[in-house]
């Protein structure tokens, strides 16, 4: 059984998970800091930097590389609902 299968027949042709459901979706914002001017070339530790990022609610999802050297590195965090 795969991991979105269900025991339920009845349920075949409904989505197993559908994110566009339901009147209270989650929304983010993102944020993308360059490694060699926002990050190493700051006078901050880059552990200061990431860590001052994830207090302020970001958290890292994604580090861009070209030829296996950090270029950017991309945050998330949720956007608060009104």
């Amino acid at each position: 059984m795969g991991l979105l299968s269900s025991d339920n027949n009845e349920d075949e042709d409904k989505p197993a998970f559908d994110p566009l459901a339901g009147e209270h979706e989650q929304r983010y914002e993102y944020a993308s800091v360059a490694w060699q001017t926002g990050v190493r070339k700051s006078k901050q530790s880059p552990d200061k930097v990431l860590n001052e990022y994830a207090a302020n609610g970001w958290q890292l999802v994604e580090r861009i590389t070209n030829n296996g050297h950090t270029q950017r590195l991309i945050f998330e965090r949720p956007v608060e609902q009104s």
